[in-house]
């Protein structure tokens, strides 16, 4: 079965009893046959009806010791979880939404975490980015991969970008940290298998400009630009990397999740959406 195209929408079916899918406590949206309920704050979400849906969890953005600085190094996006066809049961469920890091030192961002479906779900924080400051120059922080109590879908948080002191020292980047599952939960679905990417080290000390920030794809970006998230079901992408310091273009567009870059660019919060055939 093709990622995104769930049993309900290929037969027609419904939720639990033949009722719609529904969801409460978070901002809802009607795109086309489906409803979206976002949640971007720790809390508890309602399944109304139960049935088949589909859902994103994005963990936190890094954070860095410094925005617009040309020493600077582009902080990793959050860890991007991505599930279709997951049979979920009525009922609330605890929901810790991760926090954008610190944009004043070295902090990654925090995890997105919640128990649904029968999973242990976890989308990872984003390595820090870098620093360069009076001949010292400070490597990126790779992203987190807490959690594994089985079982469970685990994103690991992309790498931060290296800072880098011109003329003196070039700081190396931060990792990506592996997708991961275990066990199976009772709520199946076909889970993604995004992996993050690692940040970028800072070239040498004679160009100051810091290394991007980690994205998606597990690939690792090669300039001061930071690397594209991931595109979900609703066309928007997530956990996109920040650029380095001195970079010319704008950091990739991330709805959630983008890690702290070098244009004014604040770290991003994670979040939870939820997506469902609005009439079963």
């Amino acid at each position: 079965m093709p990622f995104g195209s769930s049993k309900a929408a290929i037969m027609g079916a419904a939720g639990s009893g033949g009722a719609p899918v529904e969801f409460s406590g978070g901002s809802s949206s009607i795109v086309g046959d489906y409803t979206y309920v976002t949640y971007a704050s720790s809390g508890t979400v309602t399944c109304v009806t139960g049935g088949e849906i589909d859902l994103l969890l994005v963990g936190g953005g890094g954070g860095t010791r410094a925005l617009s600085g040309s020493n600077t190094g582009g902080a990793g996006g959050g860890g991007v979880l991505a599930g279709s066809g997951i049979e979920v049961e009525a009922g609330t469920y605890s929901l810790t939404i991760g926090d954008a890091g610190d944009t004043s030192s070295d902090d990654n961002g925090g995890d997105t975490i919640i128990n649904i479906a029968g999973w242990n779900l976890y989308a990872c924080g984003g390595g820090y980015g870098g620093y360069g400051g009076w001949g010292s120059c400070f490597a990126g922080g790779s992203g987190t991969n807490a959690g594994q109590v089985t079982p469970y879908q685990r994103a690991g948080g992309a790498g931060g970008g290296g800072g880098v002191w011109y003329g003196y020292c070039a700081g190396g980047p931060g990792y990506g940290q592996q997708t991961y599952s275990s066990g199976t939960g009772t709520g199946g679905g076909t889970w993604s298998t995004h992996q993050a990417g690692n940040g970028w080290g800072s070239f040498n000390s004679y160009n100051n400009v810091g290394g991007g920030g980690g994205g998606g794809g597990g690939n690792t970006a090669g300039s001061v630009e930071g690397v594209a998230g991931y595109t979900w079901l609703d066309g928007n992408v997530y956990g996109s990397g920040g650029d380095g310091g001195n970079s010319d273009q704008n950091p990739p567009a991330s709805a959630y999740g983008r890690g702290a870059g070098y244009h004014n660019q604040n770290p991003q919060a994670g979040v939870l959406i939820v997506r469902y055939l609005t009439d079963g």
